[in-house]
């Protein structure tokens, strides 16, 4: 369990710096954001089904 609390805390740091890169506009920080949630639901709940990740949010436009 503590391996996988550590994995969790380092995903989610590495998320949170992802948000901020895309406040800041940098190119490709809204793909690696994406990669980075689906990594974390797998690892609290499982394999994610492509497009599930959003839940309700999946079929709601880009702006």
């Amino acid at each position: 369990m503590e391996a996988s609390f550590a994995q969790w805390a380092e995903l989610t740091d590495a998320y949170a710096r992802q948000l901020t890169a895309m406040q800041l506009g940098v190119a490709g920080a809204r793909d690696e954001a994406t990669r980075l949630a689906r990594e974390i639901q797998q690892l609290v709940r499982g394999p994610v089904p492509p497009g599930d990740w959003l839940g309700p949010m999946a079929s709601a436009p880009r702006p």
